[in-house]
C-alpha cells in the first residue's frame, strides 16, 4: 500500500500525518530493516509498523500493539494473529512460542481479529474450514514449524485445511509451478554476464506479443522514474514501454532530480546515480525491476526480490570463479535459469554436469537426480536458499546451516516452490552506499566455462550426447567415468523436443523470478 493511498485512510480514521520527529508511528514497507537511528527512536517509544497495522485496525475497530506488525523480514509472522484448537498443552506452548518469537501475536481463544487457526485434527480442520467465512486461514501445525525452520513465510496453501497438500501423501496433485500461483517475468537488455541463450516458453510468448499492456490500471500514479541513459538504450521501443508507463500514471525524468524522482533505475551498485539516489532515500532498482513491474502491473518495492534490486558490479571474491555449482531437481526451466543468474552474479561457475570437481550440488529435494550421486562423490548438497543468501549477504556461506540442507520429506513438495522468497536485506544494502560504513569488497567479474574444469573425455561425451540441441545452458547431468546420466532432459523426451524446436538466436538478457506473494507495501520512511 503506497503512501498516496494510506494518507486519506489515516485522515478518515482520525490520524494526523506529520513530517519529521514529531510522529509517534512510522509506517514502512514490509521487509524494511531499521537503521541504528530508527532503532534508537523505537527505544524512545516510536512505533515502526507495516501497512497491515492500519488495515487490521480499521477491520477490527481497534489497533493492535505495534510490536506485532514489525517490518523486519526476519519477523515472518508479522501481522498474524494466531490461536490454536485441539492441540496438546505441550504443542500449544510450542506453537505459541514460535509465533511470538517470529513477530506474530498468539491469543488463547478464538476472536474476530484472529487471522490464523492452527489445528492438527482433521475433523477440527475440516469443521473450521467449512464454517470459516474467509476471515481466517486454518492451517496444520507444520506451517509454523517449517516456516521457522527455513526462516521464510511458506505457502499457506500447502498446510491449509480441509486438504493440506503437504500432509496428503496419496494426493495426485503435485505442488509445482502450475499449482502455486506465480508468474515468471522476462526483462530485456544486453547481457552483462554470460546468460543462458535459450529462452523460456514465457519469453517466446512475450517476445511474439512484442508489447506491454497499453491500458493498465494507474498502479504507478504519483511516481517519477529516472532511467540511466545506458539502460534506456537497451529497452526496445517496440515493446511500448514508454506508453505503458505513461498509461500507468508514471512520469519519466531525463535527468536525476532528487526533488522529483521517486524511483531510479540504475546499472549496478557502483553507479553514481545508485549512490546518490540511495542517500536521498529513493527507491533504487535494476532494469529487471522495471520490466518485471510492467509485466506484473503492480508496484512491489525493488528490495522484495533479489534481482529487482541493482546487483554488484563484480563478484564476491577472487575465489568465486573457482567454485563450481550444478543444479538438479528444479524442473521449471525458468526457475533453473533464475538460479543460474544468481550463481553467475556471485561469480560461481555453473556446470552442466556433476563431476568430482563440482563443489556444490543445488538440489530441490532428496529425490533429485543428482542428490544421491553428489553425496557419494562427497560433493556438498544444498538447496537454493544457500545460493540466494550467498548473493544477498555477499559472502560464501559454508553448506552446514540447517536451512541449507533441509528438504521436504513429501514427494508432493520440493524446494523449487520456495525460489524467489528471499529478499534484499535493506540494512546490509546501506553498506554499499553509506559514507559512514566500509563498502563491501568485490572482485572483478571473471567468466569461466565449466568445460575448463572438466576432462576432455567428459566434455566430448556431453557434446556428443547433445549435438542435436542448440547451444544453451542445459539441465545438469551426472558424470560417472565414461558415461553421462541425464538429469531432466532425456533424449526423445517432450522437453528435449521442445528445446530442439527453438532456433538459437542472440537473445537479450533474461531474468526469471517467481511472482512475489501479494502484500501491501509502502514507501521507505
Amino acid at each position: 500500500m503506497r503512501k498516496q493511498v494510506l494518507g486519506p485512510i489515516l485522515n478518515q480514521n482520525g490520524a494526523s500525518q506529520v513530517q519529521g520527529n514529531t510522529a509517534t508511528h512510522f509506517i514502512v514497507a514490509q521487509g524494511y530493516k531499521l537503521t541504528d537511528e530508527e532503532r534508537y527512536k523505537q527505544l524512545e517509544g516510536c512505533a515502526f509498523v507495516t501497512p497491515m497495522w492500519v488495515t487490521a485496525a480499521i477491520k477490527n475497530g481497534f489497533a493492535h500493539e505495534p510490536v506485532y506488525y514489525s517490518p523486519d523480514p526476519e519477523m515472518i509472522f508479522s501481522g498474524m494473529v494466531v490461536t490454536s484448537y485441539d492441540l496438546s498443552e505441550y504443542d500449544e506452548h510450542h506453537i505459541s512460542g514460535l509465533v511470538k518469537d517470529f513477530g506474530g501475536m498468539y491469543i488463547a481463544t478464538l476472536s474476530n481479529d484472529v487471522t490464523h487457526l492452527v489445528t492438527m485434527s482433521a475433523e477440527s480442520g475440516k469443521f473450521f474450514a467449512n464454517v470459516n467465512e474467509g476471515t481466517m486461514t486454518i492451517v496444520a501445525r507444520q506451517f509454523v514449524e517449517q516456516s521457522t525452520k527455513l526462516a521464510r513465510h511458506l505457502h499457506e496453501k500447502w498446510y491449509a485445511w480441509p486438504k493440506p497438500l503437504l500432509l496428503t501423501s496419496k494426493t495426485t496433485e503435485l505442488i509445482s509451478s502450475e499449482n502455486i500461483q506465480h508468474t515468471t517475468y522476462v526483462p530485456f537488455g544486453e547481457p552483462s554476464i554470460h546468460p543462458p541463450s535459450h529462452p523460456s516458453d514465457f519469453y517466446l510468448k512475450v517476445h511474439h506479443s512484442n508489447k506491454f499492456n497499453l491500458d493498465p490500471k494507474p498502479y504507478l500514479a504519483h511516481e517519477c522514474i529516472y532511467i540511466e541513459p545506458a539502460l534506456k538504450r537497451k529497452l526496445p521501443d517496440s515493446m511500448n514501454w514508454k506508453k505503458h508507463l505513461m498509461a500507468a500514471g508514471a512520469q519519466t525524468a531525463e535527468t536525476y532530480d532528487s526533488t522529483k524522482v521517486t524511483i531510479a533505475i540504475v546499472e549496478n551498485r557502483s553507479s553514481v546515480t545508485y549512490l546518490q539516489a540511495s542517500k536521498d532515500a529513493k527507491f533504487v532498482a535494476s532494469c529487471w525491476w522495471l520490466t518485471n513491474t510492467m509485466w506484473r502491473q503492480e508496484f512491489i518495492p525493488p528490495f522484495r526480490s533479489l534481482l529487482d534490486y541493482p546487483s554488484p558490479k563484480g563478484m564476491i571474491t577472487e575465489k568465486s570463479s573457482s567454485i563450481i555449482v550444478t543444479i538438479s531437481g528444479y524442473r521449471d526451466i525458468t526457475t533453473n535459469y533464475y538460479l543460474q543468474y544468481l550463481a553467475a552474479y556471485c561469480g560461481f561457475v555453473y556446470s552442466a554436469v556433476l563431476t568430482k570437481e563440482t563443489n556444490y550440488a543445488i538440489c530441490a529435494s532428496k529425490h533429485s537426480k543428482l542428490y544421491q550421486p553428489a553425496k557419494e562423490m562427497n560433493v556438498a548438497v544444498v538447496n537454493h536458499i544457500w545460493l540466494e543468501e550467498c548473493f544477498r549477504d555477499w559472502k560464501i556461506y559454508p553448506p552446514d546451516k540447517d536451512r541449507y540442507i533441509y528438504f521436504f520429506e513429501s514427494k508432493n513438495i520440493t524446494m523449487e516452490d520456495l525460489v524467489g522468497l528471499t529478499q534484499i536485506d535493506t540494512e546490509q544494502s546501506r553498506y554499499w552506499w553509506s559514507d559512514q560504513i566500509i563498502r563491501p569488497k568485490e572482485a572483478k567479474l571473471v567468466y569461466k566455462d565449466w568445460k575448463e574444469f572438466t576432462s576432455k573425455s567428459i566434455v566430448d561425451e556431453f557434446k556428443k550426447k547433445h549435438r542435436s540441441l542448440p547451444q544453451q545452458a542445459l539441465p545438469a547431468e551426472v558424470s560417472s567415468n565414461s558415461s553421462l546420466v541425464t538429469e531432466e532432459s532425456r533424449p526423445g523426451s517432450s522437453k528435449e523436443k521442445r528445446l530442439r524446436s527453438v532456433t538459437p538466436a542472440s537473445t537479450p538478457q533474461v531474468n526469471y523470478t517467481k511472482r512475489l506473494r501479494s502484500s501491501e507495501a509502502s514507501s521507505e520512511p
